[in-house]
Parts: structure tokens; C-alpha cells; sequence
């Protein structure tokens, strides 16, 4: 009775230390996710010209081509293997930038996701993480399978 007693003692323990090591994980994961969604492109503000002014940056042309050999280039450099991929121009015509939307779906662990994300801020300053969700299959896996959804944002009227 005492062995079964304390093997129920220790299987507890075992796994409040679990909960509370996933716990403080989701804590780290909820506060980046919140300080890069502060690192958005700031609104534009019309001029009395009526042209757009930011004095954050300058948008780049609309050049979905380029946008997606950077997103390649940077998952590979990662070594994050991306399972599915979407890209779709947001209809905004009341807006004065186009805003393309881009939607991953990878496979890999926490730092090399975070390591992508970090990369792909410096080098794309125009693309800001929309959103993150990660999920995995056993509480023992370090694999996460996380989908990302990231704004890039272009001068309206102006094409590459």
C-alpha cells in the first residue's frame, strides 16, 4: 500500500512539473508574440496632397515574386521545412497600401520557428506577424506544428 501510495505521490509531482514547465512556456510564447504585434507598420496619415506619409518607412513596390523567394530563402536558411504555404492580396481599396497576406504551416521546434520569425523581421522590416498557433501531438516531443500568419505591406499602385 505505502509503494502504490508513494508511486501516486511521484506521478503527481511528475506531472504538476509538466503543467507548469508548459505553463511557463505558453507565459514566453503569449509575451513575444505580444511584443512583435507591436512592431506593426504605424498607420498612414493622408497629406493635403493626398499622398500617404509614414515616417517609419518607406513601403516597398508590390513584387509578390520577390516577397516569395525571401520567404524560401529564409525557411531554408532556417531549416524550417514548410509544410503548406498561401499568399493572397487583401482587396483593400479604401486603404492606402496594398496588403498581402502570407500563411505558413511548418513543422520544427520553438527556436528555429523563433529564429525564422526574428530573420525574416530584419530582413523584410514591410512584413509584420499577423498570428501564431502551435500544436503537438505528445506533451513529449519537442516538435511543434505551428501555423503563422504574417501582413506584408506594398505602395498601393506601384507593381514590380
Amino acid at each position: 500500500m505505502l509503494t502504490l501510495l508513494v508511486t501516486f505521490g511521484a506521478f503527481c509531482v511528475a506531472a504538476a512539473l509538466v503543467c507548469l514547465q508548459q505553463w511557463r512556456q505558453a507565459e514566453v510564447i503569449t509575451l513575444e508574440l505580444n511584443s512583435l504585434r507591436g512592431h506593426a507598420p504605424k498607420a498612414f496619415v493622408p497629406t493635403q496632397s493626398g499622398r500617404p506619409v509614414d515616417d517609419a518607412m518607406i513601403l516597398p513596390a508590390f513584387d509578390s515574386a520577390a516577397l516569395v523567394d525571401t520567404f524560401n530563402y529564409l525557411a531554408t536558411n532556417a531549416g524550417l521545412p514548410v509544410d503548406e504555404v498561401s499568399y493572397a492580396l487583401e482587396d483593400g481599396t479604401a486603404q492606402p497600401y496594398l496588403r498581402y497576406r502570407v500563411t505558413l504551416t511548418v513543422a520544427s521546434n520553438y527556436p528555429t520557428i523563433r529564429g525564422f520569425v526574428d530573420q525574416l523581421k530584419t530582413e523584410l522590416p514591410h512584413v509584420a506577424l499577423d498570428s501564431i498557433s502551435c500544436s503537438r501531438d505528445d506533451i513529449a516531443q519537442a516538435s511543434l506544428s505551428c501555423d503563422l500568419a504574417f501582413s506584408a505591406f506594398f505602395q498601393k499602385g506601384v507593381h514590380g
